[in-house]
């Protein structure tokens, strides 16, 4: 960065410094450091989609197990193919990340934004799998992701608020269509 910015300023010629022009390099590294807190924004936002993705992709349908000890077999695997599992693998990905962004010292309102898209990232991949997938409309499925996303309302209610901030909206339009799921069973249980 500084390479760039003396660069840069190097090409201002000497004899027409004035006192308007000496304010140029404060405004140009000032534009430089926003350009480059940006970009880091941004690698880091895509990095935990990234690394959400997968899990998030089996978090929407209920994992098939065979009878017998299959499913104590798939438990051993990084927890990943347990039914918690995966929620849980998604809880310590945002703790990890939350724990690196403040040893970091980011700024409250950076961490704020990188969960509040994060959590609409989650809500739009959960909300079209269970639109786009009819195997996943189903009461089981509906508990399933229920019981997630409770997962995930418990690590926001435990996050500081000055950090999460209102993350947790950003889940409304799958907390309504897994409430839909549900509640189809539940009326036919009373009745």
């Amino acid at each position: 960065m500084t390479k760039s910015f003396r660069s840069s300023s190097a090409n201002l010629q000497a004899g027409v410094l004035s006192q308007v022009e000496a304010k140029y390099p404060a405004l140009l590294f000032k534009q430089q450091l926003s350009a480059y807190v940006e970009k880091i924004y941004g690698i880091i936002r895509d990095n935990l989609k990234k690394n959400l993705s997968p899990l998030i992709s089996g978090c929407i349908q209920v994992p098939r197990i065979s009878k017998g000890a299959a499913f104590q077999k798939c438990e051993g695997l990084q927890g990943y193919h347990s039914p918690a599992g995966l929620w849980q693998s998604i809880i310590e990905c945002l703790n990890k990340m939350m724990g690196t962004l403040k040893d970091n010292f980011v700024p409250p309102i950076l961490v704020q934004n990188i969960f509040t898209q994060t959590f609409a990232y989650i809500n739009v991949q959960l909300f079209n799998s269970l639109l786009l997938r009819r195997e996943c409309c189903t009461f089981s499925n509906g508990e399933y992701v229920k019981s997630g996303l409770a997962e995930l309302e418990l690590w926001c209610a435990e996050a500081d608020v000055e950090y999460v901030g209102p993350s947790w909206d950003e889940l409304k339009h799958t907390r309504q269509a897994v409430g839909f799921l549900v509640i189809n069973q539940k009326s036919q249980n009373i009745l």
